[in-house]
């Protein structure tokens, strides 16, 4: 309250349709997810709508920028943990680019890689943070030659058949003695995974989080070795981290 008048909390300012989408914060994207909610009964049936409006989609783009800086931290370092001083890193589905950027401050010659529908969205933004980004899909293909391959909050938007494809692509996708890392909520392991499989089953038709032994042997079946699964500390993130054998 200033002067006799009340302001909007910072919180309330992602609803003013004149923020930019990607200062808007997760408000905006968990309204949008309560409605998803109320309609949980119908969605149960298979009514599922088509996609994001393009408000949505917006939302959803400010909910994904606004994980803080501390928690991305966190994880680019576990990464580092698995994989030391990677040389070449392709971060799979991106988005707005906070893990991207840390890894490129860190050292890392970094690849994004999303969507074409989200590069052209955040086409002025990749830009200006100077991110070299490449259109794909992690379930049909990703670019080779890769120390890391890197993606958080990946996989609770597929299925498990998406999840095995995925991971068959970031095989591929690194060179022998490469490793794979995502950093994901594990069912069993992080006290949000259960509610935000919901969340996911709520919004998407295809989304939910996956146990330890579900991550194990979809990383497995596609021939990763190594294979480990450990808690990022002070966040309520795992990371699940897989290596390709020297002599693959």
């Amino acid at each position: 309250m200033s002067a006799g008048r009340y302001e909007a909390t910072e919180r309330l300012r992602g609803l003013d349709p004149e923020t930019p989408p990607l200062e808007r914060g997760i408000l905006p994207h968990r309204l949008d997810a309560f409605e998803d909610y109320v309609a949980l009964p119908e969605r149960m049936r298979g009514n599922y709508p088509s996609g994001f409006s393009e408000e949505e989609f917006r939302n959803y783009m400010g909910g994904m920028a606004a994980i803080d800086d501390a928690t991305v931290r966190a994880i680019v370092t576990a990464a580092e943990h698995a994989h030391p001083r990677p040389d070449r890193l392709l971060n799979v589905g991106g988005g707005p680019g906070a893990f991207a950027a840390e890894f490129d401050r860190r050292g890392a010659d970094v690849t994004l890689v999303d969507r074409e529908s989200v590069l052209d969205f955040l086409e002025d933004h990749h830009r200006e943070q100077g991110l070299n980004v490449v259109e794909g899909d992690a379930r049909e293909s990703l670019p080779t030659g890769y120390d890391v391959v890197f993606g958080a909050r990946m996989t609770v938007s597929l299925t498990l058949d998406g999840i095995r494809e995925y991971f068959g692509n970031a095989y591929e996708a690194l060179d022998p003695g490469g490793t794979f890392v995502g950093a994901e909520w594990v069912r069993g392991r992080s006290e949000v995974a259960e509610r935000f499989g919901l969340h996911m089953v709520a919004i998407s038709e295809a989304g939910n989080t996956y146990t330890e032994a579900e991550y194990r042997s979809a990383l497995a079946d596609n021939g990763f070795v190594d294979i480990e699964i450990t808690d990022v500390p002070d966040t309520r993130f795992q990371v699940v981290v897989g290596h390709v054998p020297d002599s693959a």
